[in-house]
């Protein structure tokens, strides 16, 4: 068995995935003002992307610093690339670790299944067209395969983790390392915050109001725009605008949920917990004529605030 290998650039833009009420402030902005953010001044201009690659037969999750940054259910093979930029933060070492999961349908991953598989590591500088690079690409690409071990039996699942080293980025992400760690707090009360914050996200959305959601994903979109190289004003454009609307009056109710810890306790979300189609989904989900799609992500807390914010979807 041979895997296929695809290294693709995915990039991440805004998108369609009997409590005490909290009020939550808008920090003196008025609600009719949207004030455009600043570019962020790179260290060099080398549009530098990391990515990695997974291919098997078998499901899988990936998790990157404790972070599941991917899922995939599959009934055959799974070819899939995922961006890292915006999980890593920053140059130095990081963590990878992929969980092995049977197909669709199966109990058991099989151990032949496995057989060569690899996980990818890559690295490359974008290069956008111009009059002297006449086509877009990847330069000085590079990549380092981790072949991953057979185990001896059939098992419910299989897991293979590694580091790898992260070079030459010419940004740094504040993202969750100057957040509060929540594994520390009671849980039943760390749960009731992060509902009531979920249902005030869900009203957003239910409602239309882009601008007071926009003001909860600000770091958000000014890191994830960052880490792509593009420009964060793009969130205050009629197209992401439209994006948003597509939520107003279509959300389902929040429930049947469970809580998740992520980032060594910095990151937390609400997932479903049923058995069938809303199974891990976030829980805030939109219902239209023919589907239903969700949204969602991951909350944290900043040191010094007694509120959650929207840091990544």
């Amino acid at each position: 068995m041979k895997p296929i290998l695809i290294l693709c650039v995915l990039l991440l833009f805004f998108n369609c995935k009997g409590q005490e009420k909290k009020v939550f402030e808008t920090n003196g902005v008025p609600s009719d003002t949207i004030q455009k953010i600043q570019a962020y001044t790179y260290t060099h201009d080398k549009q530098i992307h990391y990515g990695i690659g997974i291919s098997c037969f078998a499901s899988f999750e990936l998790y990157i610093d404790d972070i599941l940054v991917a899922k995939e259910e599959t009934a055959g093979t799974i070819s899939s690339g995922v961006e890292l930029n915006e999980w890593v933060l920053k140059n130095g070492t990081h963590h990878f670790r992929v969980r092995y999961l049977p197909q669709t349908g199966k109990e058991f991953v099989e151990p032949y299944l496995l057989t060569e598989t690899r996980v990818t590591i890559d690295h490359w500088n974008y290069v956008e067209n111009s009059v002297l690079r006449p086509h877009s690409g990847k330069e000085e690409y590079e990549s380092i395969f981790f072949e991953v071990p057979v185990p001896n039996e059939k098992v419910p699942f299989w897991e293979f983790s590694g580091e790898f080293e992260v070079e030459n980025l010419p940004f740094e992400l504040t993202g969750w390392t100057e957040s509060q760690d929540l594994s520390k707090m009671d849980q039943d009360e760390l749960l009731k915050e992060v509902v009531i914050y979920y249902e005030y996200w869900r009203k957003l959305l239910n409602e239309g109001k882009v601008k007071q959601l926009l003001k909860e994903e600000k770091q958000k979109n000014i890191e994830l725009a960052t880490a792509t190289y593009d420009d964060p004003n793009w969130y205050y454009t009629e197209e992401a605008k439209q994006n948003t609307l597509k939520y107003k009056s279509t959300m389902l109710p929040i429930e049947n949920y469970k809580m998740e810890l992520y980032g060594n306790g910095r990151l937390v979300r609400l997932v479903r917990k049923d058995a069938g189609i809303f199974k891990d989904w976030d829980v805030l989900i939109r219902e239209t004529k023919y589907n239903y799609y969700y949204t969602g992500g991951f909350l944290h807390k900043p040191k010094g605030s007694d509120s959650f914010k929207i840091i990544r979807k």
